[in-house]
């Protein structure tokens, strides 16, 4: 509320369908934002340089692309680290580019109005993102704390595999390990790390995993009955 001068809620009622919307008299925005949330909520931000803006007409000659952007609204389940978070999208007129903001355990991510994405795809490509910095960075880390060294280090869209160790020390990972608990990631990244120096299936290679995850069967056993 401390950032907005008023709030009013209106109902349109000049198209085929009538909804409500909120009018913010904004102290910081600079210029007329129209959202469109998640939940189907419309929001005209005004700063409050505009208070007198025609809104009722603005939002008329915004009919077809609010009537379209709330129908575009999903209801789906999303992981991260294993545990469920809630993502919800803003359909804004006036943006340039998609942008995210999590904050635990709520994902919002901004849209352009010319962008016809679904959310699923929105929050791959968020995930995506996570695990380049994430699964990068943690696997430098225990490739160093073990001395396995790979040669390169490679974040994949794969479809039926969480990782993969090629004969030239390269290793791939899935982004889709961001849904899953930290422990399975570390199981993952150690799984490919120890095939740097076995690269098989062998008994040595699964007591090389041991001694550094002695969990790694229930780690394994969990990982198995997560879906890709």
């Amino acid at each position: 509320m401390k950032n907005y001068y008023s709030i009013s809620e209106h109902v349109f009622t000049g198209g085929r369908e009538e909804f409500a919307y909120k009018l913010r008299i904004s102290k910081r925005a600079k210029n007329v934002q129209l959202q469109v949330t998640q939940q189907g909520e419309v929001q005209l931000v005004l700063p409050h340089s505009l208070r007198t803006f025609n809104h009722s007409s603005f939002i008329h000659s915004k009919y077809d692309w609010i009537l379209k952007h709330t129908r575009l609204k999903q209801n789906n389940k999303f992981l991260y680290l294993g545990q469920p978070i809630a993502v919800e999208s803003n359909y804004d007129l006036f943006a340039k580019k998609i942008s995210y903001n999590f904050d635990s355990p709520v994902l919002c991510i901004n849209i352009p109005s010319t962008l016809n994405h679904s959310l699923i795809h929105l929050f791959n490509n968020w995930l995506h993102i996570r695990a380049l910095d994430y699964i990068t960075r943690r696997c430098i880390e225990l490739s160093q704390r073990h001395f396995l060294i790979p040669e390169k280090i490679v974040i994949r869209r794969q479809k039926t595999r969480w990782g993969s160790c090629s004969g030239n020390r390269a290793l791939s990972f899935n982004f889709k390990l961001m849904m899953l608990r930290i422990d399975i990631i570390d199981y993952v990244i150690v799984h490919e790390l120890c095939h740097l120096k076995e690269l098989n299936h062998s008994s040595n290679f699964w007591h090389l995993v041991e001694e550094i995850l002695p969990d790694y069967k229930q780690l394994r056993k969990e990982l198995k009955q997560s879906a890709i």
